[in-house]
């Protein structure tokens, strides 16, 4: 049987991991917010930037990690 919420809290500290790692390396180069997707590397659109500002995603990345973990 599958534990829902030990996949969730998985899926949340490797989330908050690869942000941290980020976002430590963005801020030593200068940049303030994130253009590139933590998982495929392809640019985050710039209204989904707007939209969800702190977005490490790109929109199909996050719809592809919400139908995987519900």
């Amino acid at each position: 049987m599958v534990d829902h919420a030990d996949k969730a809290q998985d899926l949340i500290q490797s989330t908050l991991t690869k942000a941290i790692a980020a976002n430590k390396a963005a801020l030593a180069q200068g940049i303030t917010r994130h253009e590139e997707c933590f998982d495929c590397g392809d640019p985050i659109s710039v209204a989904r930037q707007k939209a969800i500002p702190g977005t490490t995603l790109c929109a199909y990345c996050k719809e592809a990690q919400e139908r995987e973990y519900g």
